[in-house]
């Protein structure tokens, strides 16, 4: 497997049997990303549940699915869950380590550019005020694995500065790309420090 690799064949419904044994944090999750490292291999997926998969399923085009807040909300979810998927992968092909709280950051981070571009592509507008607030304002944190409070709070520091500076033009920066280019390669402290940078206004 490598970063390539369509992420669509690693996405499933998994029973509760085995995310007994391989993560059980994800049961009441709608949908999770699993790595199970045993010594050098690793079993990764994503899970979601049936109840998830069944609100995907029943939109048949992208902008049926990101009309409504209930869609854009499944939408948000499933990127964050693919964010680990390849992070998580890109790290193993250069043998490097990563670890919950770097997946949760990076996620944070790339859910406002994928929505932004998804949203672009559907509505012509990436509609990237509107975004943030609705992660870094009005999302509810699940899940007990990693400090994702402090994942957010880091990433709305991020994007909020930034944006300021910026404006709804951000993410066609280049600049700003790039600095997301290189905080993409970087765990731990370097990528929060990558993070806390601002790109001022030309």
């Amino acid at each position: 497997m490598n970063s390539e690799c369509s992420v669509e064949l690693y996405i499933n419904c998994y029973s509760n049997e085995f995310l007994l044994l391989t993560c059980p944090e994800a049961i009441n999750l709608s949908a999770a990303f699993i790595a199970n490292e045993t010594g050098e291999e690793a079993f990764v997926g994503i899970h979601i549940n049936e109840e998830f998969a069944h609100l995907l399923s029943s939109h048949t085009t992208l902008e049926t699915l990101l009309t409504s807040r209930e869609g854009l909300n499944a939408f948000l979810i499933l990127v964050e869950e693919i964010s680990h998927f390849h992070h998580y992968v890109m790290s193993a092909e250069s043998d490097g380590q990563v670890s919950r709280f770097d997946l949760e950051l990076q996620a944070e981070v790339d859910k406002v550019i994928i929505g932004a571009l998804a949203l672009i592509e559907t509505f012509g507008r990436p509609h990237i005020s509107e975004l943030i607030h609705l992660l870094f304002n009005e999302s509810v944190i699940h899940g007990t694995l990693t400090d994702y409070a402090l994942a957010s709070k880091l990433a709305e520091k991020f994007w909020k500065k930034n944006f300021d500076q910026l404006g709804s033009n951000i993410i066609f920066d280049s600049r700003f790309r790039r600095l997301l280019q290189q905080a993409s390669r970087k765990n731990g402290e370097e990528k929060i420090r990558m993070l806390d940078t601002t790109i001022q206004a030309a």
